[in-house]
């Protein structure tokens, strides 16, 4: 009914997975007909997987089975702008600084998406003058008194005419991973109404908006066309010709030494001739090298093993200088004038390998990751007039790079930013958080981190493991950035999905919650923690209140309803077994409270502070908790 009178053929009820599935047609006779394996992201459309897109077939003649043959459904038009609005006090709970610090208006979304706004009004009474500045205009020093300032994972938003285009790659949040204008018109203990339009373009609908200091806060569940896709219509994305299909890029040696030549390989399969070409550079900081270029071949020679095998090979022998990092990417075209590109972001997101001569010992795992010194130059100078100020401290960009495993396994796109918490967090990578394409998961995971633990955290960890309580996977490994020396360090799988779906049967179905502090903070980053989360509704009954002190890790979810039931529960200390057992696994959780006690972990919930703490409410609806960070466990930073 949606989609209008369509012919539908088959009996198929149910709806395909997100995260890729195998789908088989067959015939009456029950014979193959046609099959796909579809993937979640990587070389796979990223916006088919949940963010509002159906996967599309570009051309009949193309093989279905390759990733290339398919792209994302255009659903940008299909949403229409409407006008949301929110009533509230302005009571200025919190000050810090100026006043163009704190009286601002902020913009978030829950996780990575793209919605238009437009028309932003904060007025008093609803009929009042706007408080807001500049709110057509694009702020790039650092300030949002100009305009509109983006940073963090929002850094790619931009301005389009009088439409404000809001794009997060990530969780917002309420540091400075989101978008900010002043308004200075604000006055405390007056009512006001903020007004805007938005319209959803594709991924998260859950639209965070709050003033500084979250006295006016809302999230608003922006609407979602509900004929997405383009069932018996033409495929949006379809093309008049095939397209020359990539797949499959690889180089060799992974880790070249200068006496090495490196070989590109690419698999292409196309239906019209083609014509496949490499692209090359050593990049620098300032990101500016031009592209190089030159034709792969399928003929035998040049490096080419084989003649007419499908493998398209060129040689690389300009890079020989130990240290040196290449980026590189490939086109191939037919000639009915369609391209496929790998990677598939071709020059934003390229393929990188680094030359060098140093011998790695064996006795542990090896991980190596290719940072280009552009990337690696955002980290440090990210708060500067050269980056506009996008990428402060606390960023959660996420930067490409190339994982190589054992010197061997290689994985291109891979995405990495720094971690650690608003006290510990610098502009290195001493510790971080990094992902792979969904379809090409390294042992199972797609999200993993990497810490400079002491052996704290691991034997809170290991203890608890034998208290029979789920906890995270580590590993130490030899650690290798670029060309840098290697070193020990942990591999530790994060609290996610991931290990949710490892531990428990359909485990990311489940609730997750991060426990922390929630810092405000000024224009020039200085911050302090004002709210806290503890084991009562000390903010009110309002859900928006817990969004950053108990933030939500289970994605696009707003749901906080058993959390507030929880807490509402155990407040006042007026309750009994019974009543806790409806909403704990007490064993578990008491086992981990027990394991932080004697272990004298002083900076975690358990112990009053407010964070290193998972609260996770199981499929059967009983909350317990998982253990992250226990570096003061027995003495390790005894205050």
């Amino acid at each position: 009914s949606i989609h209008g009178n369509i012919n539908v053929l088959g009996n198929f009820s149910g709806k395909l997975s997100n995260g890729g599935e195998m789908l088989r047609l067959l015939d009456t006779r029950g014979n193959l007909v046609n099959e796909v394996d579809y993937q979640a992201g990587g070389d796979w459309p990223e916006l088919a997987h949940g963010r509002g897109s159906s996967l599309e077939l570009i051309h009949p003649d193309m093989d279905n089975r390759l990733s290339s043959a398919w792209a994302a459904s255009n659903e940008a038009d299909k949403s229409k702008a409407r006008t949301y609005s929110h009533k509230g006090i302005y009571t200025e709970q919190y000050t810090m600084g100026d006043p163009s610090d704190f009286k601002e208006l902020h913009f978030f979304l829950n996780t990575s998406g793209h919605v238009i706004i437009s028309d932003v009004e904060l007025r008093k009474d609803g009929t009042g003058p706007n408080v807001l500045a500049n709110t057509t205009k694009v702020a790039l020093n650092g300030k949002s008194d100009s305009g509109w300032l983006w940073q963090g994972n929002h850094w790619a938003s931009r301005m389009e005419g009088n439409q404000l285009h809001l794009l997060s790659e990530g969780h917002g949040d309420n540091r400075v991973n989101r978008l900010e204008i002043d308004a200075p018109g604000l006055v405390k203990s007056n009512a006001y109404e903020l007004k805007f339009s938005a319209r959803w373009v594709d991924g998260c609908h859950l639209l965070v908006a709050h003033t500084w200091d979250w006295s006016i806060a809302k999230v608003f569940t922006l609407d979602v066309p509900a004929n997405l896709g383009t069932p018996g219509k033409p495929n949006s994305r379809a093309v008049g010709s095939p397209a020359a299909q990539a797949e499959e890029l690889s180089h060799y040696p992974p880790v070249p030494r200068s006496t090495d030549t490196v070989k590109v390989t690419v698999r292409v399969k196309s239906v019209l001739p083609a014509t496949v070409t490499l692209f090359h550079r050593a990049p620098t900081a300032d990101g500016q090298t031009p592209w190089q270029s030159k034709p792969m071949a399928d003929n035998g020679t040049g490096g080419d093993d084989v003649a007419g095998d499908g493998v398209y090979s060129a040689l690389l022998p300009e890079y020989k200088a130990n240290g040196q990092i290449v980026e590189f990417y490939m086109r191939a075209q037919s000639s009915g004038g369609t391209a496929s590109i790998l990677p598939r972001e071709g020059p934003v997101r390229p393929a990188l390998f680094i030359v060098d001569n140093q011998n790695l010992p064996k006795d542990l795992r090896s991980q190596r990751f290719v940072i280009s010194p552009a990337d690696l130059d955002a980290f440090t100078n990210g708060n500067t007039n050269k980056y506009n100020f996008r990428f402060p401290r606390l960023s959660n960009r996420y930067y490409n790079m190339t994982f190589i495993s054992n010197e061997r396994d290689i994985y291109y796109n891979a995405r990495v930013h720094p971690a650690g918490s608003s006290f510990t967090r610098d502009l290195t990578l001493n510790r971080a958080k990094w992902k792979l394409p969904l379809d090409r998961t390294f042992r199972g995971h797609s999200k993993l981190s990497w810490d400079n633990n002491d052996f704290n955290t691991r034997l809170a960890r290991w203890m608890l493991y034998h208290l029979g309580h789920p906890v995270n996977e580590s590993e130490w490994v030899r650690h290798v950035l670029n060309a840098s020396p290697s070193v020990l360090q942990e591999d530790v799988e994060p609290i996610g999905g991931d290990f949710l779906n490892r531990i428990f049967r359909h485990g990311s179905h489940g609730s997750l919650y991060r426990t922390t502090y929630m810092f405000f903070y000024k224009d020039n980053g200085e911050g302090n923690s004002i709210r806290n989360s503890t084991l009562a509704l000390n903010y009110g009954n309002d859900p928006i209140d817990y969004k950053i002190v108990w933030g939500s890790r289970t994605v696009g979810a707003n749901d906080y309803g058993p959390l507030m039931d929880m807490l509402r529960t155990v407040e006042g200390n007026q309750f009994d077994e019974t009543g806790l057992r409806r909403h704990m696994d007490l064993e578990m959780m008491l086992k981990n409270w027990a394991l932080r006690g004697y272990s004298k972990d002083s900076d975690c919930f358990s112990m009053g502070t407010s964070h290193n703490c998972f609260f996770y409410r199981k499929p059967d609806g009983k909350f317990m908790n998982i253990l992250w960070d226990a570096d003061f466990a027995f003495g390790g930073f005894d205050p």
